[in-house]
């Protein structure tokens, strides 16, 4: 019986390639993301509760997430904003893009000892 659904045959060296190219920009966000969070200046905290009627969650014993950084006056780049804001999203795509190319990269056969890069 034949496959009726199209299945992308990926070798794993193209997937060893996908798994160092999204390593290396991972490490960069997060590097960025400390530098942004510790020494760019930080925004007043405006209090959610007082002025768009924000409600803490009374399961959670933080009070946080009615707290948020206002950026907009802020004298830092833009990139470094967008990093500030979107930081986990960028970390658990890139994660979730290395873990996969490295689980596809793997040798199956355990005959095979040689390190990821074949070294």
């Amino acid at each position: 019986m034949e496959n009726k659904y199209f299945t992308l045959k990926i070798s794993k060296e193209l997937w060893r390639i996908v798994f160092v190219s999204s390593i290396v920009p991972l490490v960069i966000i997060l590097g960025l993301t400390f530098y942004v969070n510790h020494y760019m200046p930080h925004g007043r905290i405006i209090d959610l509760e007082k002025e768009a009627g924000c409600e803490p969650d009374p399961e959670l014993r933080t009070r946080n997430q009615c707290y948020q950084e206002d950026m907009t006056n802020l004298d830092i780049p833009e990139w470094a904003k967008g990093i500030r804001v979107n930081w986990l999203g960028i970390v658990f795509l890139l994660g979730f893009v290395s873990v996969v190319a490295y689980s596809k990269s793997e040798d199956k056969n355990p005959s095979n000892k040689n390190d990821m890069f074949g070294v």
